[in-house]
């Protein structure tokens, strides 16, 4: 190579690697796109991303402005907990909707926008990434940290994919952007060495520079907070920076000015534009508050402090080694006084241990639930990264080694930032979008070692001088670190743009289910969009005619911006002990005093969970009058809910999970074997009497909508590994899963163990086909009263409906009372014969519909005494009024049916059997009856 192409390539080759790193990780993040844009809809990925669609959609209705509230969720409270959402991220793609849209966007290309943020903000951290490691090591050293970069999978590569529009998604650039600008302030002020009494002297020339750079590095701190504002973590990584440096500038015989300008410019900076950015006068780190602009400013105290400490302990002529025993006092002495005069602040200092310096010891069993939350493991580690974990640690131990022997501030300062992530990445794994960066960074400052130490290249002659082995096995090492799983598919794990082809879009059977919900449901009479302003005490009064849906917190945000309803829970985790205390309820009493009682205790929603129903009533009854309107309507439960979500959903209230499950026996290939199961109490639940027996025996509720997509739900069993509650998706179409239905619940009756698949390697039981979305009303109920002369007291009296789903699924519900001494019953039912209040009427367009009248008889199975029909129109149902029926004694029933065919004879009326006491998903418990044997509320396939 000649020598001019040789500085053509020092040049521009980092230059080049770094926009080809960039174009890269655009390219590979923009694979899924097909799955999550099309001409009417985009189909974001997880939960937060939805929510974020309607942050944006207001921040382009209101630039810049956020509503500092929003009813549409929480309910009946709203809420204004935004950890993340309004805030930076939301503006700047309103911005560039507005710029894209010509200032008048649709929802749509808002939406469209929105999706393809987090492609963006993931190829641009190769940026920041790139000049950290070139201040590390040099611009070749960068390039290699941003070529890594590129092919890191695990949380940086998912929360960065085309859809995935969260706030996460733009933190590792903002978080690496704030440690590039404060590297910057750092080198700026060792680089220009300024001193104090260059300000007192009015030698601004001398300290230009340093002031602009640590201006800059303010700017970038105050951006990520703004972004995000637990990102207020990062100051305290700087301030332990300024102690470390401070000590060791201090020992050597340095002078600290250099230090004291960046430090205080960056965080004064960052502390003035983070209280003009901030929301609350409250201090909390999920908040646009206080917090932010205090801590930023302490930092810059504190630094001022130091700097005070060390002139004087040189003016005194102290021994240097003073000056740490005297930081260490200080910090000692700070925390005391900050404990006796605020203790609040020592209260945030312990929630940031918990949260990013606890390695998941003191996350709470409930917070625990969150999978984000949970702590990385050595094989989640190993899953995303792979052999660049190896080279990220002997990157750490080199650049460590080389911070002790000299004196490299941007080098301390990754240093202690990579603990920090590493400790936090290992306290929740949602950080391990952070923590890549680090490890890019790390691997190729051990990359760059290798190739500038341990095999150095001849810079003249461009070739090798003389290699020995141990440089060509570290070479091939770092190449073997490299490439298996980053860029070849090797033991399970695969390069990004392989990973990315199963990536992006959303849960199509919520999305069709809350769709539904949105277009066959009263509209709640709330602008979506208006501008809410935070009521005094946060709790907002909903009108007349608004109504709470209730579900699991995962689903909050999907069924405010999928649904245009308002949940009662929602990932903010607000509402989740309310919801498991009403999911968790054993009866249907306790679970509508539940919904009803919540309106009274804004204050502390969770104190639901150990009211007793005494205790219920009694809120209920002291209700002020106002608050009778803010009623329940809905219930949406899923197949996770019904399974693998349960035991977490437990965690909140309730019962210990145990309770839920019990060793029973069942037929596995020819043999009896233990295997675990759900009890009584699990399908005594209002989650389990809802999704398995579609509201049969309830009173109160009704199916109006199940969608057409199916799962195998119950207990699994593959190899050695045996699972009592989980969920086996299939496809849609009910024809196409009824005979695998009829087949499980034919197992069921025999309690045997189901072979799946053609290798039989699978196997299911105490198992139920079951749609994956199903969709309830709360209704009054209507009650349908009759007089059976001559009838025994305590005699049984039913109510019987057959029902089909749109999808073509048949059910029966029924409902039991028994006769008062003077022969007469009621029987309370959520069903109507007839759909005739539509949704601007209030009411429901139901795609359930009856398939005639219901059944009354009175008696037994084989022995009615008494029959009759009778049709509930569907304004009883929601008006709770009364309907009555004419029963005939059998015998006459059966001459009447003879000239007028309008009863069924007795043979053929599908009359409750006794059922055995084992529980499963569904069944009823011990005592309780069900049609000829079938689940309560499923099809009878013996029919």
């Amino acid at each position: 190579m000649t020598r001019r192409r040789r500085a053509v390539a020092e040049r521009y080759g980092p230059f080049a690697i770094l926009l080809l790193a960039v174009a890269f990780l655009l390219w590979v993040r923009l694979l899924p796109d097909d799955r999550v844009i099309t001409d009417t809809a985009v189909f974001f990925s997880g939960n937060d991303a939805w929510y974020h669609s309607r942050t944006t959609q207001y921040v382009v209705r209101y630039f810049p402005e956020l509503t500092p509230f929003d009813p549409w969720s929480n309910f009946p409270y709203g809420t204004g907990h935004h950890s993340g959402f309004g805030g930076l991220f939301d503006q700047i793609v309103a911005l560039a909707v507005l710029v894209v849209g010509l200032g008048d966007p649709s929802d749509h290309l808002v939406n469209v926008v929105l999706a393809l943020a987090p492609p963006v903000f993931g190829a641009l951290t190769a940026v920041p990434t790139y000049y950290v490691g070139s201040r590390l090591t040099d611009r070749w050293g960068g390039a290699v940290a941003a070529g890594l970069l590129a092919l890191v999978g695990g949380g940086f590569f998912y929360r960065t994919i085309v859809g995935a529009s969260d706030h996460q998604s733009a933190e590792p650039l903002f978080g690496t952007a704030a440690v590039a600008g404060f590297a910057v302030a750092l080198l700026a002020a060792y680089r220009e060495k300024p001193l104090v009494a260059d300000v007192r002297n009015g030698d601004w020339d001398l300290v230009r520079r340093p002031v602009v750079a640590g201006i800059f590095g303010g700017i970038a701190v105050a951006a990520y907070m703004a972004l995000w504002p637990p990102g207020v973590m990062l100051l305290f990584t700087i301030g332990v920076f300024v102690v470390v440096q401070f000590s060791r500038d201090h020992l050597a015989g340095r002078a600290t000015d250099y230090l004291t300008y960046a430090a205080v410019v960056t965080t004064a900076v960052a502390g003035v534009l983070a209280l003009l950015y901030s929301r609350s006068n409250s201090l909390s780190a999920t908040a646009y508050s206080l917090l932010q602009p205090l801590v930023a400013f302490g930092v810059a105290a504190g630094s001022l402090v130091l700097y005070g400490l060390s002139r004087y302990l040189d003016r005194e002529g102290y021994d240097r080694r003073t000056f740490p025993q005297a930081v260490a006092a200080l910090a000692v002495g700070s925390l005391a006084f900050l404990w006796l005069v605020f203790p609040r602040g020592i209260d945030l200092f312990a929630a940031l241990v918990t949260r990013v310096y606890s390695f998941g010891l003191l996350t709470s069993v409930s917070a625990g639930t969150v999978g984000e939350i949970q702590p990385a493991t050595v094989g989640t580690a190993v899953a995303a990264f792979g052999g660049l974990l190896v080279l990220a640690a002997a990157g750490f131990a080199l650049l460590l080694y080389s911070v002790v022997r000299e004196n490299r501030p941007v080098g301390l300062l990754v240093v202690l930032w990579s603990l920090s992530m590493f400790a936090a990445y290992f306290t929740m794994s949602r950080f391990g979008y952070y923590f890549a960066v680090t490890v890019a960074l790390l691997a190729a400052y051990a990359i760059w070692w290798t190739f500038t130490e341990l095999v150095p290249l001849d810079r003249e002659g461009d070739a090798l001088g003389d290699v020995d082995v141990y440089q060509v096995l570290g070479v091939l090492a770092v190449v073997l670190l490299i490439v298996p799983g980053n860029v070849v598919a090797v033991s399970g794990r695969q390069p990004v743009w392989e990973q990315a082809e199963r990536l992006g879009g959303t849960d199509r059977a919520w999305y069709e289910g809350l769709n539904w919900l949105q277009e066959n449901s009263p509209e709640p009479p709330m602008g979506y969009y208006e501008w809410y302003d935070r009521p005094a005490d946060g709790d907002f009064d909903y009108p007349q005619g608004a109504y709470g849906v209730m579900s699991w917190w995962d689903y909050g945000h999907w069924i405010t911006v999928m649904g245009h309803r308002i949940p009662y829970a929602n990932p903010f985790q607000e509402g989740p002990v309310p919801a498991s205390a009403y999911l968790q309820a054993a009866n249907e009493t306790r679970a509508n005093l539940i919904l009803e009682a919540l309106p009274s205790l804004s204050e502390n929603p969770s104190r639901v969970a150990d009211m007793s129903v005494e205790e219920l009533r009694d809120v209920v009854a002291d209700q002020p009058a106002r608050l009778d309107g803010e009623n329940g309507r809905y219930v949406v439960i899923d197949d996770q809910m019904a399974s693998d979500k349960f035991p977490p959903i437990t965690r909140w209230a309730g019962p210990d999970l145990p309770a839920y499950f019990q060793e029973a026996r069942y037929r596995f290939g020819g043999q009896n074997v233990t295997l675990r199961e759900t009890t009584d109490r699990y399908a005594e639940t209002t989650l389990a009497s809802l999704y398995y027996r579609d509201a049969d025996r309830l009173a109160h509720y009704r199916l109006v909508h199940e969608v057409d997509r199916y799962a195998i739900v119950g207990g699994y069993v593959s190899g050695q590994s045996v699972n009592p509650l989980t969920r086996l998706r299939l496809g849609s179409g009910w024809d196409n899963v009824a005979s695998l239905a009829a087949r499980l619940q034919r197992a069921d009756r025999t309690r045997q163990v189901v072979p799946l698949g053609p290798r039989r390697t699978r196997f299911v039981y105490n198992a139920a086909v079951e749609s994956r979305v199903k969709i309830f009303e709360h209704v009054e109920g209507a009650t349908i009263t009759g007089r059976a002369p001559n009838v025994e007291n305590g005699t049984a009296a039913y109510a019987t409906l057959r029902l089909r789903t749109h999808t073509g699924r048949n059910f029966t519900y029924v409902q039991r009372a028994t006769v008062a001494p003077n022969g007469s019953f009621e029987l309370t039912v959520p069903y109507a014969t007839s759909d005739v209040v539509a949704p601007d009427d209030g009411g429901t367009n139901s795609s359930v519909r009856a398939l005639g009248q219901y059944s009354v008889f009175v008696g037994n199975r084989t022995d009615p005494e008494a029959t009759g029909t009778v049709a509930v129109p569907e304004p009883a149902i929601y008006d709770g009024e009364t309907v009555d029926v004419q029963v005939e004694p059998v015998g006459e029933a059966n001459e009447s049916q003879g000239s007028s065919g309008s009863l069924s004879s007795p043979s053929s009326i599908a009359l409750p059997k006794q059922r055995s006491s084992r529980a499963a998903p569904g069944r009823t418990t011990a005592g309780r009856e069900t049609l000829r044997g079938a689940r309560p509320g499923r099809t009878d396939w013996s029919e």
